[in-house]
């Protein structure tokens, strides 16, 4: 679960790639991600670089774009800690 409400799941297809599936209440996202070079923790981003989800120490951030994104360019943040 993550602070902004979200649900979460990620599917480890490999070491080096995920797939992060998140729903808003509204809506179900479905995004392939892969690794990408973290300073520390595992850093995963899809290839748009809008989507990314970083792990470390037991938690996670989320970034995703804005519902507006298109217009205001607009990624946001949530942190997800599992259940």
């Amino acid at each position: 679960m993550c602070d902004n409400g979200y649900k979460v799941f990620v599917n480890y297809k490999s070491a080096d790639n995920i797939v992060v599936s998140f729903n808003n209440g509204k809506d179900t996202f479905i995004v392939p991600a892969h690794r990408a070079p973290a300073a520390s923790g595992e850093y995963y981003a899809n290839d748009a670089n809008t989507l990314r989800w970083h792990e470390k120490n037991g938690t996670a951030v989320l970034t995703y774009p804005d519902s507006n994104y298109r217009t205001s360019r607009k990624l946001l943040e949530t942190t997800c800690r599992p259940r």
